[in-house]
């Protein structure tokens, strides 16, 4: 028996056994996300949540932090030096 003609049985019998059907359905399928769902943050709580990890993520942000603002230092001096050279192109112009 196909899942149309399981739905076609249905529609032939009476609306409250309808209706029961209906709840049944949506409370097994609610239940089925519910469970998958605490399940899924049951792993993610016990894989992220390890001393270990949260410490070589905090390293991990810290080095990429301080190589970021070691770039953006290193950039403005670069621009410092250039805007130095082209006032002294300019004043040698003058």
């Amino acid at each position: 028996m196909s899942i149309l003609d399981h739905i076609e049985n249905l529609r032939q019998r009476p609306e409250d056994y309808r209706r029961r059907v209906a709840f049944l359905l949506t409370l097994s399928i609610t239940l089925i996300i519910f469970v998958g769902w605490g399940f899924s943050l049951w792993l993610s709580v016990n894989d992220y949540r390890t001393p270990e990890t949260v410490t070589s993520g905090l390293a991990e942000v810290k080095n990429t932090t301080s190589e970021g603002v070691e770039r953006i230092f290193l950039g403005v001096q670069v621009v410092k030096s250039q805007i130095g050279d082209i006032i002294q192109m300019i004043s040698s112009n003058d």
